[in-house]
């Protein structure tokens, strides 16, 4: 049994404030290849409100809607698939946000809030449901953060599950 090959490659250009103004991305599953172009837009807290995404002949948006700082819904076209998030009371300090956790900071800055919830609605599919639980320390840090993700379709069990521990090397 050969195991499929998955790589993404990517060349990120930044705009002033530090945050991916466009992107190039390839896209390698197996033999299939996929290039796709996508441009940000950032309100001026620097938090991303746009993203256009060009995939051969296809292009998508994904509007994202913020209030007194927190990520409370987002859109896609033409999709027309639509997430609402809920915050905690803990405040984001390490700009994660959602799955962009890998590199904070480089699509400007995130919910001002920790998502705690994200509903997402997909026409003609059903509803994916994510909560993030975190773990803090003394001194309010986070140390670990379990992310569940699940299907209206099969709500037996987890559709994706992630558990991760968060450590500090800085004084």
């Amino acid at each position: 049994m050969q195991t499929e090959k998955k790589l993404l490659e990517c060349e990120h250009f930044l705009n002033d404030n530090g945050s991916i103004n466009y992107s190039y991305e390839i896209w390698s599953y197996d033999d299939n290849v996929r290039y796709d172009t996508v441009f940000y837009k950032y309100n001026n807290d620097d938090q991303v409100i746009l993203e256009v995404r060009r995939s051969g002949n296809s292009i998508d948006s994904t509007s994202y809607v913020y209030s007194d700082g927190n990520l409370v819904s987002s859109s896609v076209k033409p999709e027309n698939r639509k997430s609402i998030y809920t915050v905690s009371e803990h405040e984001n300090k390490y700009n994660i946000f959602e799955d962009r956790i890998l590199i904070p900071g480089f699509y400007g800055k995130g919910s001002r809030n920790l998502i705690v919830k994200e509903v997402d609605t997909i026409p003609n599919y059903g509803v994916m449901t994510s909560t993030y639980n975190y773990e803090y320390n003394s001194d309010g840090l986070i140390t670990s953060r379990d992310f569940l993700e699940m299907d209206s379709n099969n709500p037996d069990e987890p559709y994706w599950e992630v558990n991760s521990t968060i450590g500090y090397s800085c004084k």
